[in-house]
């Protein structure tokens, strides 16, 4: 079981860049809005280390390490195979190791949260993990396509249940002592 410690140091530069609706450039920081931005990310080998010709690039999606905590099931593990935190795998087998770029929309799927990007390099022989290199964070916030009429309708139905079963309750006590 291989480990992030045992691939340190970092040998990955990851840059990312965002794109809005229209393809227009939004600035960093900004947060970006699930199901209509997109992530750009640009990877390179650190100028101190080289890559293998032959490596494969797998891309993930990780929240932010405060975004975590008291989150069991997004638990940071040092086995990399095991990692609860990076679940969102967003490509696999890309190609050059060296350096690279890739475009990733934000489905309407994607929780608020902070995120941040993963690049591992795995060996392309024995599927082995190689390096790998983490990005700054950035913040999706997950559109919330509920239309208000669905909202109201929810309301009122959640409403009228418990009413309703009271309701029940009271006419099946009055049924049963007029039986008596």
């Amino acid at each position: 079981m291989q480990t992030y410690s045992s691939l340190e140091p970092q040998k990955y530069n990851v840059d990312l860049s965002f794109l809005g609706a229209d393809n227009e450039v939004i600035e960093a920081g900004t947060t970006l809005q699930a199901n209509v931005d997109s992530v750009v990310v640009n990877w390179s080998v650190k100028p101190e280390f080289s890559a293998n010709a032959t490596d494969t690039i797998r891309l993930q999606m990780c929240y932010a390490p405060e975004n975590i905590n008291d989150r069991p099931w997004r638990k940071y593990n040092n086995v990399i195979s095991k990692n609860k935190q990076c679940p969102l795998d967003i490509a696999t087998d890309l190609k050059p190791s060296a350096e690279g770029t890739y475009t990733y929309f934000l489905p309407n799927y994607i929780p608020t949260s902070g995120y941040f990007m993963q690049v591992i390099a795995v060996q392309d022989v024995t599927g082995a993990y190689v390096s790998f290199g983490n990005s700054t964070t950035f913040q999706v916030e997950m559109i919330d396509d509920t239309p208000d009429w669905l909202r109201a309708v929810t309301g009122v139905l959640a409403a009228i249940g418990p009413v309703t079963l009271i309701g029940f309750f009271v006419v099946e006590k009055k049924l049963k002592g007029k039986e008596q």
